[in-house]
């Protein structure tokens, strides 16, 4: 049990310290429309908490508290936050739906009320059918239809992609254009296409992880034995906290102004620790040879 358990604290202090250094990248380093950046910021709080919770989860069930209080508890936010999370990648597809529909002056002007519209209803949603799930007595339906959507979301931003590829040509090729493109206009098509290709990775990199927590959930369904579904849970618990990393992970790789920043601030910190290292050495070389000398100074002249 030491190893395993070893193993989890690893990985839980790296999937904190890559969210935290991806949600500093995203407020210090400015790259995308105000509208995604809030939802990106509101996965990272989302993902936060969600993190916080499957651990204390996790620690329960290696302690055997499973008819604790405080295990019912937090079963109760992983249910909704489980809901609220497979409903960000729709998210961020209507966001996209919504910077095609205004490419014109998308770029320039904020339109805070799109995010805002689209966090509430999907946290409404989340907490309904968070309500929902302890209700029913069977939960298949909605397992399924959490699926269902994903897909649908996957494949519209299919079309979205096929859609800025298209508009991308149009603003290359100025003979066959119907009008002309401001660079406000190519910036956003550019941009679509960029985050459309980063939730494309992101669905192939992480489906597998999808698709076994949503087994896992599932199982709840079935009259099994209670070490069986412990072992779910946990597995359960690992999915969607690897979820959760890979996509971090990703959203840096496809960032390039992160990487770039990245790698400047390593640059500017293993500079300054060979600075510190140099200027001690010339320190301690200083007083060897110095004080040596003084020191023998001293001795002839007594």
């Amino acid at each position: 049990m030491v190893v395993p358990l070893r193993a989890i604290i690893n990985f839980i202090i790296f999937s904190y310290l890559t969210l935290a250094y991806t949600q500093f990248l995203l407020f210090r380093v400015v790259t995308h429309h105000f509208n995604i950046r809030v939802i990106w910021g509101f996965m990272g709080l989302e993902y936060f908490t969600q993190l916080t919770d499957r651990t204390v989860q996790i620690f329960l069930i290696f302690n055997h508290e499973e008819d604790s209080q405080a295990f019912f508890d937090t079963s109760l936010i992983r249910c909704s936050l489980y809901f609220i999370v497979s409903l960000l990648l729709p998210a961020i597809v209507v966001e996209r739906l919504c910077a095609c529909y205004y490419l014109k002056d998308y770029e320039r002007k904020r339109r805070g009320h799109i995010s805002f519209v689209i966090l509430l209803t999907i946290s409404c949603l989340g907490f309904v059918l968070s309500l929902e799930y302890h209700r029913v007595s069977s939960t298949l339906a909605l397992h399924i239809s959490m699926v269902v959507i994903n897909v649908i979301a996957s494949v519209v931003n299919l079309l979205i992609e096929k859609y800025n590829y298209r508009k991308l040509r149009e603003c290359t090729n100025l003979n066959k254009s119907r009008r002309e493109y401001s660079l406000a206009e190519r910036f956003q098509v550019s941009e679509n296409i960029r985050t459309c290709l980063m939730l494309k990775n992101v669905v192939n990199v992480v489906s597998i992880f999808n698709l076994l927590s949503t087994v896992t959930a599932a199982m709840d369904n079935f009259d099994l034995s209670i070490t069986l579904l412990n072992v779910a849970a946990t597995v359960f618990n690992a999915c969607v906290l690897t979820y959760g990393s890979v996509t971090m992970v990703v959203f840096y790789l496809h960032t390039k102004p992160w990487r770039d920043f990245t790698r400047k601030l390593f640059a500017k910190v293993l500079l300054h620790h060979y600075n510190v290292i140099l200027c001690n050495f010339f320190l301690f070389s200083t007083y060897f040879l110095y004080g040596n000398a003084v020191q023998h100074t001293t001795i002839s002249y007594e």
